[in-house]
């Protein structure tokens, strides 16, 4: 079920929640809140570097995430 923003306080409460999700399943689970995905497979993305306490940086392999980077 979807979670709360204060409920993600800290990065490895989403990391714990996150891990081993697709994107789309990632999303359903905290609403309000959006995913970026820094690096995908071998490829990592530039990024803007402007704080949003909304956003949660991802890593990704085959589909699945597998890094939380930060919150923010």
């Amino acid at each position: 079920f979807p979670v709360t923003i204060i409920e993600l306080d800290s990065v490895e409460n989403v990391r714990n929640m996150l891990i081993g999700k697709t994107k789309q399943e990632a999303e359903a689970l905290v609403c309000g809140m959006f995913l970026r995905v820094c690096r995908e497979d071998n490829v990592s993305y530039m990024l803007t570097m402007e704080y949003n306490p909304l956003r949660i940086n991802v890593e990704m392999d085959k589909g699945l995430i597998t890094g939380v980077v930060s919150i923010g």
